[in-house]
């Protein structure tokens, strides 16, 4: 049986076109938040600078604005934080670094109040989205995973119009603890 084995061309157009891909479904979330009268999408400043590969639908949502907020007056509104707030999220949220813990290689992506909802930057687990709400935040057992990437979080938390937490709802299907192996 032949089996066709990739060579470097085929990878590269592999690639570009997840690439491309993503560039396309984000600027379809993008352009419904701009659409909106109850969100507000901010000019972009640049893409955050954080010593590690971002995410591909990280940078791209910041390559098309710089944050955005969601929803504003109702119940559930949140802010996709700007690049300047694109930051390790532990020392903001617990006041310590904690290099060794996986929570070190998450980012605070989105914020609401004293709220945050973290993004993993680790190539192992890049894109998963992590409830890191005040009282969950690398707590194992208690820190769920929201989504497995920027672009299913932006998506789902657009479908939701601020009316809940999608992952708190009852027919939410868990994608397990931040901790899981």
């Amino acid at each position: 049986m032949f089996q066709m084995q990739p060579d470097e061309n085929t990878i590269g157009l592999f690639a570009s076109t997840s690439i491309g891909a993503i560039r396309m479904a984000m600027t379809h979330l993008v352009d419904q938040l701009r659409q909106r009268d109850d969100c507000q999408v901010l000019p972009p400043t640049g893409v955050p600078s954080v010593g590690l590969p971002l995410p591909s639908g990280v940078e791209e949502f910041y390559r098309l604005c710089g944050g955005a907020t969601l929803f504003q007056g109702a119940d559930y509104s949140i802010d996709i934080v700007a690049p300047s707030d694109f930051v390790r999220a532990n020392p903001v949220i617990v006041g310590e670094d904690g290099a060794g813990d996986i929570s070190y290689d998450w980012f605070v992506i989105a914020k609401t109040g004293e709220q945050y909802i973290t993004i993993d930057i680790n190539e192992s687990r890049s894109g998963r989205c992590y409830d890191s709400f005040w009282d969950r935040h690398g707590v194992a057992g208690e820190c769920q995973v929201v989504a497995t990437s920027f672009e299913r979080l932006l998506e789902q938390l657009i479908e939701g119009h601020g009316a809940y937490w999608y992952w708190l709802e009852d027919e939410f299907q868990s994608l397990g603890d931040a901790y899981d192996e």
